[in-house]
């Protein structure tokens, strides 16, 4: 399945999740966006075999630490969204600045490079 049509279909389905879940607040969600962080931290740590402890965490689980990380960054994605949209940022608008963003950096370094 195309980019595109993966992020439809997820918007679809995160749109309707929203509207009958709606996060309480953009305070509570940007505390969540640190959990999740967090979590991304350990998984990627797991990731790397740096450290059993995760590692055991992460298969007690029923995981391996590349689902684990898959999990984790859906997750900051999601609260990612939340926190936009209860600021009133279309996703599209999200992603469109992240792009350009990605993109001035992008150039940025090729300059640095020549």
């Amino acid at each position: 399945m195309s980019l595109r049509k993966t992020f439809k279909k997820f918007h679809e389905e995160y749109s309707q999740w929203f509207a009958t879940k709606k996060p309480k607040s953009i305070l509570v969600s940007a505390l969540k966006l640190g959990e999740e962080a967090g979590e991304v931290a350990e998984a990627v740590i797991a990731f790397t075999g740096e450290s059993r402890n995760k590692i055991k965490k992460i298969f007690s689980k029923g995981q391996t630490p590349k689902e684990a990380v898959k999990e984790e960054l859906g997750d900051v994605i999601v609260v990612c969204l939340n926190i936009a949209t209860l600021c009133d940022i279309s996703h599209e608008e999200l992603f469109e600045s992240a792009g350009r963003k990605a993109k001035a950096r992008t150039q940025k370094l090729a300059e640095a490079v020549k």
